[in-house]
């Protein structure tokens, strides 16, 4: 069952990118170890993930990033499919 601190502490991250503890903490003014138990049932439940390494650890929603799989020779259909699905918001790496 979502907690409404728990769904508000997912809407924040979501509408957020790279959320830190110290962030959550001072937004919904409770204490580190409660944003850690919300934190922790989300990541279980597959809602968010985590990043980084302490001290920099960040959350970001699980679904934040789309990984598309296209041979390289063919620009304009990696074109196309850019603007079909990333939005404006977001960032596009190529490797």
């Amino acid at each position: 069952m979502i907690t409404s601190t728990r769904s508000e502490i997912f809407n924040f991250i979501n509408q957020n990118n790279g959320v830190r503890v110290k962030d959550l903490t001072s937004h919904f003014k409770i204490s580190p170890q409660i944003v850690h138990r919300h934190l922790n049932r989300l990541k279980n439940e597959g809602k968010i993930r985590k990043t980084g390494k302490p001290p920099k650890v960040s959350y970001l929603p699980a679904n934040k990033y789309t990984i598309i799989s296209i041979e390289k020779k063919n620009k304009k259909q990696i074109r196309d499919v850019i603007d079909e699905n990333i939005p404006e918001s977001q960032t596009v790496i190529t490797i």
